[in-house]
């Protein structure tokens, strides 16, 4: 049967992990921007501002923490491997392939099932 490389999981898998920093980063970003419209000179500016921002920061807050919108990605790349290939185990697949996984895809991972637990596969 035919099932991806380790080098081809590994850039899935980088793209998973760096979306989902991304993600938990703009929360951040969303925020500075409250903080500088709250030490803005005007009410007026204030008054247009601040309700709608504060709005985006909290349900960007609320949402972008959750890994659900990554889920269907980390389930789909770790089951085709698991599935098609030979190995019993994320971690005796990535062994085998020679590759390692980022920690935040390990964590995606683990918290979805899919324990990637032995230190060497995580770069």
């Amino acid at each position: 049967m035919a099932f991806l490389t380790g080098t081809e999981y590994i850039t899935i898998s980088n793209k998973i992990s760096t979306a989902r920093d991304a993600l938990q980063n703009s929360v951040g970003d969303i925020f500075d921007a409250v903080y500088e419209i709250v030490q803005l000179d005007s009410l007026d500016k204030e008054i247009d501002l601040l309700s709608p921002f504060f709005g985006v920061y909290q349900v960007s807050n609320d949402t972008w923490k959750q890994t659900s919108t990554l889920d269907a990605g980390v389930r789909a790349l770790n089951n085709h491997v698991l599935r098609r290939s030979s190995h019993a185990t994320l971690d005796a697949y990535l062994s085998s392939e020679g590759v390692q996984v980022t920690q935040t895809y390990a964590d995606l991972s683990n918290d979805l099932g899919f324990p990637i637990v032995d230190g060497g596969n995580i770069a």
